[in-house]
Order: C-alpha cells, then structure tokens, then sequence
C-alpha cells in the first residue's frame, strides 16, 4: 500500500464556532485516535488533505507529521465528512495503526479481460465492487484484479477463485460470486419460450391418460396380391 505524509499543527481550541473559522481559514478539523493513545485533536491544511484523497483517495497509509510535538504517526482515514451541499471537508478522522498487526479494509475490485460467455449473448455482472481485505499495512493492495476470461454463460467467479499471498485473506464466504456472466432477460425469455413449444409439441404427440390410441386400419390384400377395392361388380 502506498504512504504518503501530511504535515499538521494542533488544535488547541474546540467547538463549533471555532471549526467555523478554522475552516475559514484554510484547515480542516481532524483527530488521531487509536490503541494506547488520547485522542489528539488537530487542524490539517485543507488543500493539501484534498490534494492527497484526489491523487491517492482514502486508501493509503498516512504518516501524520506534528511540527510542535516533533512526532510522527502511522494512520489511515477512518472518516472523512463532506457538506453534501458544496463537497467540503467538514472534520477528518485519522486511525491509529501499527505496521505489524492486520487490518481490515475495504478494497476496490477491478475487472480484466472479456468472458467467453459474452460470445453465447451473455452479459457480465459484477456482485461486488468492493471487498474486505485482511493483511498487514505494508501488504495492503490498492486494488484486486480479477480475469473473468474463462468465464462461460451462467458461471461466476467466486471468492476462493481470487488468488491471493498466503498472508492476505478476504472477509467473505468462499462460495460468495463477485463477478457472473448472466443470461439477459430477453434471450432468457425467447429461450423458455422455445423450451415450452417443445414441451407442447410432445405432449400433443403423446395421448391423454386413458385414452388408447386407435390402430391404423388394415389393409386387405387379395390371393393375387392386390388390394382389393370393395364388392363392387361381383354377382348378386
């Protein structure tokens, strides 16, 4: 996982009126909580947080550099608050973790290759977007890749189907489908229909319980080996 550094300076008064002119003036509220630490309430320049979440967004290690308390912190963004009106940053929450102990997170899942299915007219749906990955920090990958070119109609990739280092795990049940090719409704339908015709055209072939069917008639053959065509024209 990638790590990057973000300078900050504490915040040495709270409350809403105080946010208000913080962020005023160019930072955003923040805290490192965690383990075997207070919480540690800082400001972080606001420019530089949405500089580093729109090159890296929220999936990355992050050294947090105190310049007063001339100390440093491994951390990751728990929470990260917009105003959903102008897509300010409102207060960013910053976790404390250690480089040797797993972590779980959420990581994207991403798409290659074209399935042999979509040549059969089916389409591919991905399930997940996203899964829980466990690992150490150092470990974490920024996204999984999954090829889905094996993939035939009605088939899915599952999550034991994902290669992963002995050390990674993914929380989720192994039979659990991230990606399926699926049959799209109108052929589904068209292919019923055909099913149905046929079921129908063998049930007409077939008589009703009960009923026996009737024996074709036979055939009168005469001592020359000819048909013969009916009495007519023989003596009275």
């Amino acid at each position: 996982m990638e790590k990057v550094s973000l300078e900050v300076k504490r915040r040495k008064r709270v409350g809403k009126s105080v946010s208000k002119k913080d962020r005023l003036g160019g930072f955003t509220p923040a805290v490192i909580y965690g383990k075997g630490i207070e919480t540690i309430e800082l400001l972080v320049n606001t420019e530089a947080l949405r500089n580093m979440v729109h090159h890296h967004s929220t999936n990355v290690l992050v050294d947090i550099i105190d310049s007063e308390g001339k100390k440093s912190y491994t951390t990751m963004i728990k929470e990260l608050q917009t105003d959903h009106l102008n897509d300010k940053f409102l207060h960013a929450d910053f976790f404390l973790i250690s480089m040797d102990k797993p972590i779980e997170m959420d990581v994207p899942v991403s798409v290659e290759g074209q399935s042999v299915g979509i040549l059969e007219g089916g389409i591919v749906d991905q399930v997940h977007h996203h899964l829980s990955v466990v690992c150490l920090p150092a470990e974490m990958p920024d996204r999984l890749t999954v090829n889905i070119e094996s993939l035939e109609l009605g088939e899915s990739l599952r999550v034991k189907d994902i290669p992963l280092p002995p050390e990674m795990t993914i929380n989720a049940l192994p039979d659990e489908p991230v990606v399926s090719v699926v049959v799209p409704r109108g052929l589904a339908a068209e292919e019923e229909e055909a099913e149905l015709e046929e079921v129908e055209g063998v049930a007409e072939e077939v008589p009703a319980e009960g009923e026996e069917e009737e024996p074709p008639e036979p055939e009168v053959i005469s001592k020359k080996g000819q048909k013969e065509e009916g009495k007519k024209g023989e003596a009275g």
